[in-house]
């Protein structure tokens, strides 16, 4: 705006006597400084201050009310105190390095710059200037973005085309993130959660999930987007696209998509997993997505044990909508398989807990939870008895068969005679069988369930 036009239209003449602590010419012209150079003294008479490369990237110092400038090949950082309209210092990086873009962490009041050929992320302390640590990232990196929500900076890596995930705690790359084409401008929405990243060869951005660390979508934009920016008053993202000279201005990404869970013991966390790959969590109930418009298929999943969630689609259509979400307490299908039973015979299972059930097929399956069951098995054709009759199942997550055989019921006859000489032999016939006795006067033998005719 106006303040940036009075900067530049400031001529470098004012300042042109300017020297550095140590008497030597402006930097860039003839002396290179060194790390342990003093800090020059910022100039009287404001202005740009005098060559200090191109400028390649810019980002806000809330804490400072500052605006800090990376000066390209100058491999020095500028700050710029927002209400003085003046350089207030100039911080070297490295003197050999190409700085890109920059980040400030309000948090740590670090700064964090990328080394355009170093492929490495420069950490430097807002407050002494001093540089704290160098970062390995990938190759090329271009725009940086400072993300609270994952306690990191996110690093454009136009030259490798991928994302790197840095902790800014422990000052050390975490994840990479494949994008494909040349990334080479970052924005963070803290709305929703995600990064956006204009991809140069792709013409689209991409939306990475913050919380999950993958690509959720991309979305066409025009010829060669190479700038990006999130407005958070109105949810709209703008696009510079640097071939096609436009600004493509998309607007909320999405529409709000509320799941809402049912089922789960409080505070249980859940995921919801879309069609093409998108999924986000929570451990409250409802679950906030920005979708477009499209038919989605899910899955919900917990780490609650013993649940599970019921699959299911919706459709957007240009309108927020809600989607309940129905979780319920994970059962495994435990079989009983009857063996030896005449066709078509109805026979009964009956497990503790009041659950029963009957079939005249060959197998009966009960949906269990995880726990002990004790089951009683019975049939209508008393000619039959299982083995076993009764017993105990031990359900644990995984498929179980339990084998019941029926077996013909039999029962002792015992038949006395009377009449006879002691040692005579004799015998019974019954249904084309002869059962003979050694000259005793009892006879025995193991018949099935029935009437019987016999001759003696």
């Amino acid at each position: 705006g106006q303040r940036g036009r009075r900067l530049a239209g400031r001529t470098r003449t004012q300042c042109a006597g300017l020297r550095s602590p140590d008497g030597g010419a402006r930097r860039g012209e003839q002396r290179i400084r060194q790390p342990d150079d003093p800090q020059p003294e910022p100039p009287a008479c404001g202005g740009d201050g005098g060559d200090r490369g191109e400028p390649s990237g810019v980002a806000f110092d809330r804490a400072n009310d500052s605006w800090w400038v990376a000066g390209g090949n100058s491999g020095t950082l500028t700050e710029i105190g927002v209400g003085t309209d003046r350089v207030e210092r100039i911080v070297p990086v490295d003197p050999s390095g190409v700085l890109s873009g920059l980040t400030v962490d309000p948090g740590t009041g670090s700064i964090y710059v990328g080394l355009l050929t170093n492929s490495t992320v420069a950490v430097v302390n807002a407050g002494s200037g001093a540089v704290e640590g160098l970062i390995p990232v990938g190759y090329a990196p271009s725009s940086l973005a400072y993300v609270p929500a994952a306690g990191a900076v996110f690093v454009a890596n136009s030259g490798s085309g991928n994302l790197s995930v840095v902790n800014d705690t422990a000052l050390t790359p975490t994840h990479s993130i494949g994008l494909g084409g040349i990334p080479i401008s970052i924005a963070y929405d803290p709305a929703q959660g995600v990064v956006l990243t204009a991809l140069y060869g792709r013409n689209s951005v991409a939306i990475v999930s913050v919380g999950f660390l993958t690509v959720r979508s991309f979305l066409a934009v025009g010829s060669g987007p190479s700038g990006i920016a999130y407005d958070p008053a109105t949810g709209a993202v703008q696009v510079a696209n640097a071939n096609g000279g436009t600004v493509s201005t998309v607007g909320v990404l999405g529409f709000p998509v509320e799941a809402v869970e049912t089922g789960l013991p409080a505070h249980s966390t859940w995921w919801l997993n879309l069609t093409g790959g998108t999924h986000d969590s929570t451990d409250g109930v409802n679950l906030s997505l920005y979708l477009i418009n499209g038919t989605y298929s899910y899955t919900a999943s917990t780490s609650t044990p013993c649940f599970a969630g019921s699959p299911g689609f919706f459709i957007v259509q240009g309108a927020p909508i809600t989607v309940r979400v129905g979780f319920s307490r994970a059962t495994t299908p435990v079989t009983f398989d009857a063996v030896g039973l005449p066709t078509g015979t109805q026979w009964y299972v009956t497990l503790g807990g009041g659950l029963n059930a009957s079939t005249r097929g060959t197998a009966l399956t009960f949906n269990l939870t995880n726990g002990s069951y004790t089951y009683v098995v019975a049939t209508s054709d008393r000619t039959y008895a299982p083995d076993p009759g009764s017993g105990e199942v031990v359900v644990q997550g995984a498929l179980l068969d339990v084998e019941i055989r029926f077996a013909i019921v039999t029962s002792p006859v015992l038949v006395r005679e009377t009449g006879l000489p002691n040692g005579t032999a004799w015998w019974i016939r019954t249904a084309g069988e002869q059962f003979t006795d050694n000259r005793t006067p009892i006879g025995r033998r193991s018949s099935p369930n029935g009437t019987y005719r016999y001759s003696a």
